[in-house]
């Protein structure tokens, strides 16, 4: 009597280690298949919020892929949608939907219960097993453009800094070509991806120059009679008009004392970056910056604040093109601190939402550029 007793024990115990292995197993196919399920569904409703019917069918041929041609596992009534409350992290079906939840299930209600292995010994045949999943579509907050900022020079990307010159080897390029515009983009040839680090410079010889320092100084704005846009392209295969012979005049100098000098030379507001804590301070991974890029140093004119207000610089050099590029961090040297930045590709820049700060219009500083939604998960 004792042995039986122990065997139908013995029998319960495997029969919980091997059927709940089994069911979580289910579980977290179910689970990834909704995750797919309800990814593909908002995609199409992010595409077209009308048209339900064609998000339903995706999310259903997505779940049968992953659960190995199971059609039973979503069934169109395990499939809402409604709107999700960031705030109270809650979703309700109706309304223009911005969101899909999804649930997979193996279970009674789809007649595809889990049948168990070891289950029956013990009076349990089949178990109910159910996985739910919420995609939602990101609410549109506006801001993200590229950000107008930053001079930079030869003193952060050079032909041999180690970065770019290994860069160049791996696409069997030279590196000159990579840090100039050979393809008439108005953008240098370094691909978009790619992750440098690169220097920024010496005290003296500084390789990023800050327009923001000395607010309202730097002359050339989104609406001002020589525009942002113009200085940002001039020198490129993109130049709107060339400012190299222009004058300032009495209704438009800066200053004073620049009427009659010419637009580029000296143009105020060019601050240096001299400061290791100010750059260390620069890393964000979310914004985009658009520069001009000088082939050799950007001779500063004056750096005596106070005779225009602020520093001024002689922009009359060479530029090798613009530089679509994010901040993703920042290590201390023996100089200057060091930047990782991330290129970004030319296309993703909109000439429109370019401004000082970045926080022009819809802008694309966070989107591909090709038109593509963001969805994403909630828990």
């Amino acid at each position: 009597m004792l042995a039986a007793f122990v065997l139908v024990m013995l029998f319960a115990f495997a029969a919980f280690t091997v059927d709940v292995g089994y069911i979580c197993m289910t579980k977290g196919k179910l689970q990834g298949a909704a995750d797919a399920a309800s990814l593909a569904a908002a995609q199409l409703i992010a595409e077209d919020p009308d048209d339900l019917t064609a998000a339903r069918a995706a999310a259903k041929g997505i779940s049968e892929t992953n659960m190995s041609g199971n059609t039973a596992c979503l069934e169109d009534a395990d499939i809402d949608f409604g709107v999700w409350n960031s705030e109270t992290r809650t979703f309700t079906t109706g309304g223009t939907p911005n969101a899909v939840r999804v649930t997979t299930r193996r279970s009674d209600t789809n007649s595809n219960a889990l049948p168990l292995f070891l289950g029956p010994v013990i009076g349990h045949h089949e178990t109910n097993v159910s996985a739910s999943s919420i995609a939602v579509i990101p609410e549109d907050e506006g801001g993200g453009g590229a950000a107008f900022r930053f001079l930079l020079d030869d003193e952060m990307f050079d032909s041999d800094e180690s970065d770019i010159e290994d860069l160049a080897d791996s696409l069997g390029e030279s590196p000159d070509d990579l840090i100039s515009d050979k393809d008439d983009d108005g953008f240098i040839d370094i691909p978009g991806g790619s992750v440098l680090e690169l220097p920024t410079g010496q005290v003296g010889d500084e390789g990023m120059f800050d327009l923001t320092s000395y607010a309202g100084a730097f002359p050339f704005q989104e609406n001002t009679d020589y525009t942002m846009l113009e200085i940002l392209t001039d020198g490129t295969a993109l130049e709107t008009q060339s400012l190299q012979d222009i004058e300032w005049n009495s209704s438009n100098a800066p200053h004073p004392d620049l009427e009659g000098n010419k637009v580029l030379d000296p143009v105020p507001g060019i601050d240096p970056m001299d400061s290791s804590s100010a750059i260390m301070g620069l890393p964000d991974p979310d914004q985009i910056y658009l520069s001009p890029l000088f082939k050799s140093d950007v001779s500063m004119a004056e750096t005596d604040p106070s005779k225009y207000g602020s520093p001024a610089a002689n922009l009359q050099g060479e530029r090798r093109g613009l530089v679509a590029f994010k901040i993703l961090s920042a290590r201390s040297s023996s100089e200057l601190p060091l930047l990782t930045i991330e290129i970004v590709d030319p296309s993703e820049i909109d000439f429109n939402e370019v401004t000082p700060d970045g926080s022009g219009g819809s802008g694309s500083g966070s989107g591909s550029g090709s038109g593509s939604t963001t969805v994403v998960l909630v828990e």
